[in-house]
Parts: structure tokens; C-alpha cells; sequence
């Protein structure tokens, strides 16, 4: 009797682990595995490392200055390939007025703190603001590797990165990437006493990439010197 007993319990509880709990807007099944939601109520895989990527160094071919450059690294990195300052140090004044040349469709944004990272902290607000500026004038194309992240530009323990979920790569051109980083400045907006706010979060594009503003040391995610080449 008491193992029939056992037995039926055991069989129970394995029931109710197996069970799928309905409780969001959207009406969409929460399993164990590591997901989170959009404001607009929309759920995406996501893995539970930081990055879910091989980090890779982005691939840049444009124009610094007027002299056409084909080179990888962050803005910063490449920057400094050239013996230029830091546009990011030099930059002054602030723009929203979007940059992009071909209209894109931004799909989630998912604010910090994020269930999928919970260990992402908001970036400083005058940090992006100054990322952001450089982004606007970065004039030129940027290939996102197949299924990796890349750094874009780090500025006083603000980092914005690009991820490309697709299987192939994916060629943009780069000041996209401003309307992006501003779009989580402006939606993940944290005001701070004292300070300028902080802002941090995951944004994606409907083409299956995206990027996420974080604090984080300017050091922690360059791959190695970047290659630098003057095209012709």
C-alpha cells in the first residue's frame, strides 16, 4: 500500500513539472528555457550567456575623414589605426534627427533589467549621447558576421554592440546604427540625481539582428588589434 502510495505521488509531481504555465498578454507558454518580453508582448529565445555569440571584430568599409578605409574593430579601434583622435572624445553637440538611409523596421526592445541577462547594467546617458553623434556620421558599410556580436563603440563604461542571429552576414550601412542606440536611450530612459540618466536594453530589427547598450569597461569585448587596410 505505501509503495502504491509513493508511487502515485512520484507520478504526480512529475506531472506538475511537466506542466506549461499560461500567464502573459499574449497568451504565450513560459518553459524553463531562458526567454523574455517585449514591451509589445512578443517572446524571444535567448541564451543565458551575456553575449550569445562568438565577440568578432566588425568589418567596416567606408570613409574616415574623406580617405576611404576598409578596416575591422570598433569606432575607437580603428580610430586609432589611423593615429586619429578618439571621435568620440571630440565629439560635440547632440543630434537626434535620424541617420539612416534606408528606412528599417525595429521590431522588440527590451529594457534593463532583462530576465535573459540579468546581470546587464544601464549605460550612462552622456556616454550614448556622444556614441551615438560619432554613429551618425560613420559613413560607410558595416558586414555583421553570421551568428556573432561585434563591438560597435565604447565610451566611458558605455558599450554598444551588434548580434546577428542569421545564418549568413548581413550588410548594413553604419549610422543605422545611431537610430538603434537611440531608440533605447530614449525608451529605456532611467532619470539618476545628479547625473545625465542611464538607459540599457536589446533592440532588434525585424532582418534577424540587433543590438544592446550596457555598462560595461571599454576594454572587455576588443578582438585583438584590428586589421587595417587603405583602400585604393
Amino acid at each position: 500500500m505505501m509503495t502504491r502510495t509513493l508511487l502515485t505521488l512520484a507520478v504526480l509531481l512529475l506531472a506538475l513539472f511537466r506542466i506549461e504555465f499560461i500567464g502573459t498578454p499574449a497568451g504565450s507558454l513560459i518553459r524553463s528555457e531562458a526567454k523574455y518580453m517585449s514591451s509589445g508582448g512578443t517572446f524571444r529565445q535567448s541564451s543565458p550567456r551575456a553575449i550569445p555569440y562568438p565577440s568578432v571584430s566588425l568589418e567596416f568599409n567606408g570613409t574616415i575623414d574623406g580617405v576611404p578605409v576598409i578596416s575591422k574593430g570598433s569606432i575607437k579601434a580603428i580610430y586609432a589605426q589611423l593615429g586619429l583622435d578618439d571621435p568620440t572624445e571630440t565629439a560635440i553637440g547632440f543630434s537626434n534627427e535620424s541617420a539612416a538611409v534606408v528606412p528599417r523596421e525595429m521590431s522588440d526592445c527590451n529594457c534593463v533589467p532583462v530576465p535573459h541577462n540579468k546581470q546587464w547594467k544601464r549605460a550612462y546617458v552622456f556616454s550614448l549621447e556622444k556614441i551615438i553623434k560619432v554613429m551618425r556620421n560613420w559613413k560607410g558599410d558595416c558586414n555583421i558576421k553570421a551568428q556573432s556580436c561585434m563591438l560597435l563603440n565604447c565610451y566611458y563604461g558605455s558599450a554598444v554592440h551588434a548580434c546577428n542571429d542569421e545564418k549568413e552576414d548581413q550588410k548594413l550601412k553604419c549610422n543605422v546604427f545611431a537610430d538603434y542606440t537611440q531608440k533605447v536611450r530614449d525608451g529605456c530612459y532611467i532619470a539618476k540625481k545628479g547625473l545625465s540618466g542611464e538607459a540599457g536594453g536589446q533592440l532588434w530589427d525585424t532582418e534577424g539582428w540587433n543590438i544592446y547598450v550596457i555598462n560595461e569597461g571599454c576594454g572587455a569585448h576588443q578582438v585583438g588589434p584590428p586589421v587595417l587596410d587603405l583602400a585604393e
